[in-house]
């Protein structure tokens, strides 16, 4: 399941990414923003799509412990603040992810910020 949304994402594909995620999905970005709900992350990403149009994931490693999959690789993009190598962990459940986290050592991309996002907003 993770390499379904990680094609989604090389892709761009909105209904790809749509039928990969749950409807409780949490994205948890680098700077530990956190868009939470398939709408709002749903929202986010396509406004996002439009914005960086070249965005490709690397898978280098894939290792599965239980629901949760761990997946080291790189970001290629023509927005030089996102190129990097990365980390991200993935929580599927009932042959969905739940859950998508991204780690990295370089200085943090607070993507939920960057896209206009607000957890705090969301919950008013």
């Amino acid at each position: 399941m993770a390499r379904r949304l990680i094609s989604g994402f090389n892709a761009g594909d909105v209904e790809l990414v749509d039928s990969s995620i749950t409807d409780d999905f949490r994205f948890i970005d680098s700077g530990e923003g956190v868009i939470a709900g398939r709408d709002d992350f749903l929202e986010v990403y396509d406004r996002f799509t439009e914005l960086v149009p070249r965005f490709t994931i690397h898978v280098e490693t894939i290792s599965e412990q239980g629901v949760e999959v761990y997946v080291r690789g790189r970001i290629e993009t023509d927005e030089p603040e996102m190129a990097r190598d990365t980390h991200w962990r993935v929580v599927v459940r009932e042959d969905r992810v739940c859950e998508w986290q991204n780690y990295t050592r370089a200085e943090p991309v607070p993507f939920a910020l960057l896209m206009g996002y607000s957890s705090s907003a969301a919950a008013d």
